[in-house]
């Protein structure tokens, strides 16, 4: 097990986040899903990971994701929804915001990115996962704007990093696919490669998030790929029961 962090995110007081993976003896011995490994030992993988950051398992809180653009806002009533049987999250949706102080917020990724939300003082933080039906519907933006909407967070003073998921490389699509990105996004050159019908998912987000007002220089995307890199569990490379990873960011009350 291993885990992976954001330079940026790490300079910002009381937060606490990574993005947990199996590591070079990739095992579903280190799923975190409940999906794909019997409860006793997706258990002991979390145990596991959230030692990393000294937070309690039991403590993790999901939505059922959909691949939509429903994002829940979550309170000390929610804490822990999801953490021990996977059949009892916040409700279905695809991300996840709070203010509230010990409550880790979870995403379970198997090639779709994970992308952390903080302001520069951890006062108001989320969690999406972006897809890419939720990258078509801009759920990375409507995160933004629930934030602010919520808990009246101004874009600016947003942290935002676009963690481990599929790359260009690793993201070639049908044509149709191909054909529905071009005709909404087309404009943005750089996320598509037209030899190989490859979509840049993590440039799109990016790009999305700069028109939704979080400054260029307060957006760190990470370079690891799911899919090339075989430390992390890959539903596309590896295909039904690869295992997920997993992220994780809490508001640290201590």
């Amino acid at each position: 097990m291993e885990i992976v962090q954001s330079r940026r995110l790490n300079s910002i007081p009381r937060l606490k986040h990574g993005f947990f993976l199996p590591g070079e003896e990739r095992s579903l011995e280190d799923n975190l899903s409940f999906k794909s490994a019997p409860r006793e030992t997706v258990m002991e993988a979390r145990r596991r990971a959230c030692g990393f950051l000294e937070i309690p398992h039991e403590n993790l809180t999901h939505v059922y994701q959909e691949h939509g653009t429903g994002i829940w806002p979550v309170e000390q009533e929610h804490c822990g929804a999801g953490a021990l049987t996977g059949d009892d999250q916040v409700g279905r949706g695809d991300a996840l915001i709070t203010q509230e102080e010990n409550l880790p917020l979870a995403i379970l990724i198997a090639d779709c990115l994970p992308i952390f939300f903080s302001t520069s003082d951890a006062g108001v933080i989320g969690l999406a996962h972006a897809g890419w039906r939720g990258t078509f519907d801009e759920i990375a933006v409507k995160t933004v704007q629930r934030m602010h909407s919520e808990f009246a967070v101004d874009a600016r003073d947003l942290n935002v990093w676009i963690g481990p998921g599929i790359s260009v490389e690793g993201f070639t699509v049908g044509d149709d696919l191909w054909e529905k990105f071009k005709d909404r996004w087309g404009g943005y050159s750089d996320c598509f490669r037209d030899a190989t019908t490859s979509i840049d998912l993590k440039q799109l987000n990016r790009i999305q998030l700069e028109g939704a007002g979080v400054p260029p220089g307060s957006i760190e995307t990470s370079g690891d790929c799911t899919f090339c890199d075989r430390r992390f569990f890959s539903y596309r490379r590896d295909g039904k029961g690869s295992g997920h990873n997993m992220a994780v960011i809490m508001r640290d009350g201590r």
